[in-house]
């Protein structure tokens, strides 16, 4: 197995995000993952807190989110990454690759990482009935929501509001915002206590804009309606 240089450490467009001090000491701990077509990463996996870069091949990839109940399947080729969720909640998730061709995959540990990536990560709490931000409000964070129950009202507190949505464990809230730059375009309020992680917008909005992958993972289509 070949070892994992800093030349080819530093050919990820993530680790060009960071000092070259800490790229060399990240290298001790970086994994080289060969995968033979129609071989398996981690038949029975474990939650993991990585970042895998397809160095070259292609791969069928299940993620399933922090919240261990809501997955993601999608094809990641050269020059993408598995474990998404991991970089932008900085929780451990669940990654399940076949190799739809010989692959070789690059695994960072993100544990130390994801505070110079995404610093100001921090648990939210609300009661409920308590409101996270109103409709219009300029958008600082998105958030991810761990535990309990958050309904998206449009028109909140008129005589025309109607419910959006339902989010739950697994869903983020202001996605429309990331990936527009817009203000938060519904007013968000607990239907339950619930637990939710902040995630600075000035930090993870550059990552996303860099890497096209990682902005379709936000741009779902129910905001490309609404956009069109």
């Amino acid at each position: 197995m070949a070892e994992v240089t800093l030349e080819r450490l530093k050919l990820i467009p993530l680790t060009q995000l960071l000092p070259e001090r800490v790229v060399r000491e990240q290298l001790p701990y970086v994994q080289e993952i060969p995968l033979r077509k129609g071989e398996v990463l981690f038949d029975v996996g474990q939650p993991e807190c990585l970042l895998y870069f397809v160095e070259k091949g292609k791969a069928s990839v299940v993620e399933v989110d922090p919240s261990g109940h809501k997955t993601v399947h999608r094809q990641a080729s050269q020059g993408q990454y598995l474990g998404i969720y991991t970089l932008v909640t900085g929780r451990s998730c669940l990654v399940n690759a076949t190799a739809l061709e010989n692959t070789m995959l690059i695994a960072l540990p993100l544990q130390d990482l994801h505070d110079l990536l995404v610093p100001g990560v921090e648990t939210k709490r609300l009661f409920k009935d308590q409101i996270l931000y109103n409709q219009g409000e300029p958008a600082d964070f998105l958030y991810y929501i761990e535990k309990g129950k958050v309904v998206e009202w449009e028109g909140y507190g008129t005589s025309k509001e109607v419910v959006h949505r339902y989010a739950t464990p697994g869903d983020y809230l202001g996605r429309y915002a990331l990936v527009t730059g817009r203000p938060f375009q519904f007013s968000t309020v607990a239907e339950e206590d619930s637990s939710l992680l902040a995630i600075p917008m000035r930090y993870l909005q550059p990552l996303l804009f860099v890497h096209e992958d990682w902005r379709s993972w936000f741009f779902r289509t129910d905001i490309a309606t609404r956009l069109r």
